[in-house]
């Protein structure tokens, strides 16, 4: 009894433990909600050589959900990217979107933030 007991309570744990993939409310804009996938977050920081100077470069990727009322519209590949830890840029896609410079880039910031690579 207690092996079956034990074996039961094993299996319970590992099926508990299992992480699942979230989807992150992160930011409103224009009529559309942006919902991060918390598993398709990644950063790499990596030094790029140019000029004869050395920049250190952070950057983060990740795939958001973009919704109108309940329905999913796409899935999106975000890629924000810092040179010396200054202005982002993002691009959307593949396609250069813009930079941290404006109000129009708020849902943007809140996206990354969202990400938990804020720095």
């Amino acid at each position: 009894m207690k092996k079956i007991f034990l074996a039961a309570t094993f299996c319970l744990l590992m099926i508990c433990s299992t992480a699942s993939a979230q989807d992150i409310y992160a930011s409103s804009n224009n009529g559309y909600d942006y919902y991060v996938v918390s598993e398709s977050v990644n950063e790499r920081e990596y030094k790029h050589n140019e000029n004869g100077k050395t920049y250190n470069v952070c950057e983060v990727t990740c795939n958001v959900k973009l919704l109108r009322g309940n329905k999913l519209l796409e899935i999106q590949a975000w890629k924000f990217v810092s040179i010396n830890h200054r202005t982002w840029q993002y691009s959307i896609n593949g396609q250069k979107a813009g930079g941290f410079y404006n109000s129009k880039s708020l849902y943007a910031m809140k996206i990354l933030e969202t990400t938990g690579r804020w720095h």
